[in-house]
Protein backbone atom coordinates (compact mmCIF):
# COMPACT_ATOMS: atom_id res chain seq x y z
CA UNK A 1 0.00 0.00 0.00
CA UNK A 2 1.04 3.50 -0.64
CA UNK A 3 2.80 5.50 2.32
CA UNK A 4 -0.46 7.64 4.12
CA UNK A 5 -2.71 6.07 2.38
CA UNK A 6 -6.61 6.14 3.99
CA UNK A 7 -6.89 2.14 3.74
CA UNK A 8 -3.95 1.27 5.47
CA UNK A 9 -2.93 -2.95 5.89
CA UNK A 10 -2.13 -2.05 9.70
CA UNK A 11 -5.16 -2.62 11.70
CA UNK A 12 -3.35 -0.79 15.09
CA UNK A 13 -3.04 2.59 12.27
CA UNK A 14 -6.86 2.40 11.53
CA UNK A 15 -7.49 1.43 15.22
CA UNK A 16 -5.60 5.09 16.55
CA UNK A 17 -6.90 6.79 13.45
CA UNK A 18 -10.48 5.89 14.70
CA UNK A 19 -9.98 7.07 18.38
CA UNK A 20 -8.73 10.06 16.96
CA UNK A 21 -11.82 10.62 15.48
CA UNK A 22 -13.68 9.82 18.55
CA UNK A 23 -11.47 11.90 20.46
CA UNK A 24 -12.12 15.04 17.99
CA UNK A 25 -15.67 14.68 18.11
CA UNK A 26 -15.43 14.41 22.16
CA UNK A 27 -13.62 17.16 22.62
CA UNK A 28 -15.94 19.52 20.09
CA UNK A 29 -19.03 19.16 22.14
CA UNK A 30 -17.16 19.93 25.60
CA UNK A 31 -16.09 23.02 23.64
CA UNK A 32 -19.38 23.55 22.64
CA UNK A 33 -20.55 23.11 26.16
CA UNK A 34 -17.98 25.63 27.89
CA UNK A 35 -19.32 28.37 24.81
CA UNK A 36 -22.45 27.25 26.48
CA UNK A 37 -21.45 28.18 29.96
CA UNK A 38 -19.18 31.14 29.00
CA UNK A 39 -22.10 32.96 27.61
CA UNK A 40 -24.54 32.60 30.51
CA UNK A 41 -22.48 33.68 32.67
CA UNK A 42 -21.21 36.86 30.58
CA UNK A 43 -20.67 40.33 32.01
CA UNK A 44 -22.42 42.44 29.34
CA UNK A 45 -21.66 46.15 30.84
CA UNK A 46 -18.87 46.48 28.51
CA UNK A 47 -20.68 45.49 25.50
CA UNK A 48 -23.66 47.74 26.62
CA UNK A 49 -21.07 50.71 27.13
CA UNK A 50 -19.30 50.30 23.42
CA UNK A 51 -23.33 50.68 22.14
CA UNK A 52 -24.00 53.40 24.21
CA UNK A 53 -21.01 55.25 22.98
CA UNK A 54 -22.29 53.93 19.26
CA UNK A 55 -25.45 54.81 19.67
CA UNK A 56 -24.53 59.04 20.63
CA UNK A 57 -22.08 59.05 18.17
CA UNK A 58 -25.05 58.15 15.77
CA UNK A 59 -26.95 61.16 17.20
CA UNK A 60 -23.44 63.41 16.58
CA UNK A 61 -22.64 62.16 13.31
CA UNK A 62 -23.44 59.51 10.61
CA UNK A 63 -22.20 55.95 11.07
CA UNK A 64 -19.74 54.47 9.14
CA UNK A 65 -20.97 51.35 7.79
CA UNK A 66 -18.44 49.14 9.51
CA UNK A 67 -19.66 51.74 12.66
CA UNK A 68 -23.07 50.62 11.66
CA UNK A 69 -22.51 46.71 10.89
CA UNK A 70 -20.42 47.09 14.30
CA UNK A 71 -23.24 48.28 16.13
CA UNK A 72 -26.17 46.23 14.92
CA UNK A 73 -24.34 42.98 15.80
CA UNK A 74 -23.22 43.91 18.90
CA UNK A 75 -26.85 44.45 20.15
CA UNK A 76 -27.64 41.18 18.38
CA UNK A 77 -24.88 39.58 20.63
CA UNK A 78 -26.42 41.25 23.51
CA UNK A 79 -30.00 40.16 22.72
CA UNK A 80 -28.58 36.48 22.35
CA UNK A 81 -27.11 36.89 25.42
CA UNK A 82 -29.24 38.32 27.38
CA UNK A 83 -32.40 35.67 26.11
CA UNK A 84 -30.18 33.00 27.29
CA UNK A 85 -29.52 34.32 30.91
CA UNK A 86 -33.27 34.62 31.51
CA UNK A 87 -33.64 31.48 29.56
CA UNK A 88 -31.22 29.85 32.31
CA UNK A 89 -32.78 31.87 34.98
CA UNK A 90 -29.40 33.61 35.62
CA UNK A 91 -29.60 37.27 36.66
CA UNK A 92 -27.33 39.71 34.52
CA UNK A 93 -23.92 40.27 35.94
CA UNK A 94 -23.25 44.35 36.41
CA UNK A 95 -19.50 45.19 37.29
CA UNK A 96 -19.06 48.09 40.24
CA UNK A 97 -16.83 50.26 39.42
CA UNK A 98 -14.43 50.64 42.19
CA UNK A 99 -14.08 53.29 44.28
CA UNK A 100 -11.57 55.79 42.78
CA UNK A 101 -8.02 56.12 44.17
CA UNK A 102 -5.94 58.93 43.34
CA UNK A 103 -2.75 58.51 45.40
CA UNK A 104 -1.65 57.64 48.95
CA UNK A 105 -2.94 60.26 51.76
CA UNK A 106 -1.22 59.26 55.17
CA UNK A 107 -3.77 61.21 56.91
CA UNK A 108 -6.93 59.12 55.38
CA UNK A 109 -5.87 56.46 57.54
Amino acid sequence: MAKGSALSANPAEAYRRQMQKKEAKRNKEVRKQMREVAVLHKDTSKMERSIEELRSAKQIRKLTAAEREKLKNMEDELKEVRAKQKEAGIAPKKRQAPAEVVGYDPLAE
